[in-house]
C-alpha cells in the first residue's frame, strides 16, 4: 500500500513524464534544438546563463537558425547576418509577434495593450504608426515643433543659472504638454497653447 508521500511522488513523476512528451511534440513545429527539460526547458543545456559565447557554439551544432526553450516557452534563435536579414525581410510576420505568459493570457484575454499579442496586439501596432504618421512621425514639420520645445527647455535651463532644478519633477511636462497640443491642435496657434499650459503648470 503506498503512503501519501509515495503516491505523490508517482505523481509528480508521471506528470514529468507528460510533460516531456508533450515538449517532444510540440518542438516539431520548431527549428531543431537542443532537447528540453519538463519545466526547465534547455536552461540546464545553457548552464542557466545566456551569453554569445554559447549561443554561438550551439549555432555550430544546430544550425544559425535553432529554438530554445525557457520553461514553457519556446524562442527562436537567429545567429549571423544572413538567418537575420532573411527573417526580418523574408518572413517579417513570423518574427513580429511577442512573448505573452499563459497567466497573463488567461488575465487579459488576448485584449488591452499592454497584454495583447498575435493579431490584436499587430493591428493595434498598425493603428499606433498610422496615427503617428498623420500626426507628422518622419516629416520634417515634427522636427521643427520639437527643435522648438527644446530651445524653450534650454532658456528654462540657462534662467535657472544652476539652480538646483530637479526638486520638482512637473519641469519637464510643460514641454511634453505643448508639444502634444501643438501636434493634436495644430490650428488653436501657438498663443491658446502656451495659455493652456501655464494653466496646466499653475494646477
Amino acid at each position: 500500500m503506498l503512503t501519501i508521500t509515495q503516491a505523490f511522488v508517482v505523481l509528480i513523476i508521471f506528470l514529468l513524464i507528460v510533460e516531456f512528451f508533450k515538449l517532444q511534440k510540440a518542438r516539431k513545429q520548431f527549428p531543431p534544438g537542443p532537447a528540453p527539460l519538463p519545466l526547465l526547458g534547455n536552461l540546464v543545456h545553457l548552464k542557466f546563463q545566456f551569453h554569445r559565447d554559447l549561443l554561438m557554439e550551439l549555432a555550430k551544432t544546430h544550425g544559425n537558425i535553432y529554438t530554445l526553450w525557457f520553461g514553457w516557452a519556446p524562442v527562436i534563435i537567429l545567429n549571423g547576418y544572413q538567418a537575420v536579414k532573411d527573417g526580418m525581410t523574408t518572413h517579417p510576420e513570423d518574427v513580429s509577434g511577442r512573448m505573452v505568459s499563459p497567466f497573463f493570457r488567461a488575465m487579459a484575454k488576448g485584449k488591452g495593450i499592454i497584454l495583447a499579442s498575435g493579431r490584436s496586439w499587430k493591428q493595434q501596432r498598425r493603428f499606433g504608426i498610422m496615427t503617428l504618421r498623420c500626426l507628422g512621425m518622419g516629416k520634417k514639420g515634427l522636427e521643427y515643433r520639437v527643435q522648438e520645445e527644446a530651445s524653450h527647455l534650454v532658456d528654462v535651463f540657462v534662467n535657472l543659472k544652476g539652480i538646483y532644478l530637479l526638486r520638482n519633477q512637473m519641469l519637464f511636462s510643460p514641454g511634453s504638454v505643448s508639444s502634444v497640443c501643438k501636434l493634436t491642435y495644430p490650428f488653436l496657434g501657438s498663443g491658446w497653447v502656451q495659455s493652456g499650459v501655464s494653466k496646466f503648470t499653475k494646477a
